[in-house]
């Protein structure tokens, strides 16, 4: 089975937690993976696993982290693409992808990526100019 998006992941997530108890991330991690029948590299077993200790923002180099892409269509906020990708990975890698997606998904690049800061870098933004990305 593929690893679940975002949608598919957090409802059951957020059952596991209406107990109101602490759970271990490796706790919560082994319900997800049982539940949607993943392997061990899918689970989180491996140096390919969804959740990876990476660089946080709060200093909390103890926790797996995973980091979630959503692009919605305005103004409505119709949910286009959802990706979950592993946690210790750059962001700024992620913009061109996703547009890459949408373009596809649209059948021309004549929207306006609007993202943070990281979708700034200068690989990201020449690809988007070659593409008539705006």
């Amino acid at each position: 089975m593929p690893i679940p998006d975002f949608q598919y992941l957090m409802l059951p997530m957020l059952q596991l937690a209406a107990d109101g108890a602490e759970h271990r991330v490796s706790a919560v991690i082994e319900a997800l993976a049982q539940q949607f029948q993943l392997s061990e590299a899918e689970g989180g077993q491996s140096d390919r696993a969804l959740l990876q200790f990476g660089h946080r923002n709060d200093q909390r180099p103890d926790l797996l982290q995973c980091k979630q892409t959503l692009a919605t269509l305005d103004p409505g906020g119709v949910p286009l693409r959802s990706a979950t990708v592993a946690g210790n990975r750059a962001d700024d890698p992620r913009s061109v992808p996703t547009w890459q997606d949408l373009v596809a998904l649209r059948g021309h690049a004549n929207f306006l990526l609007v993202a943070d800061c990281k979708a700034a870098a200068l690989t990201t933004r020449a690809t988007l100019a070659a593409g008539d990305g705006r």
